[in-house]
């Protein structure tokens, strides 16, 4: 899907919107900043926006964001 967004922490509040379930797995907050749930994997054009500018890392057209919820097994 396509969304407008600046951000990727604008994207992720803006999917929360659209689809409240989705935004209860995976975000813990919104507010006073937006935060991922424990486990939760924010991937960018295959990097890690932890190892970006978190939340903050801006988006260009085109990009692919990836969003992988806590994985247990063994």
């Amino acid at each position: 899907m396509e969304i407008d967004a600046d951000t990727t922490g604008d994207l992720l509040v803006e999917l929360a919107g659209r689809y409240e379930q989705l935004g209860e797995l995976i975000l813990a907050s919104t507010e006073p900043e937006v935060t991922t749930k424990d486990g939760v994997t924010v991937m960018l054009n295959g990097r890690n926006i932890r190892f970006l500018d978190g939340m903050c890392t801006e988006l260009e057209a085109g990009d692919t964001l990836a969003i992988f919820p806590p994985i247990g097994g063994g």
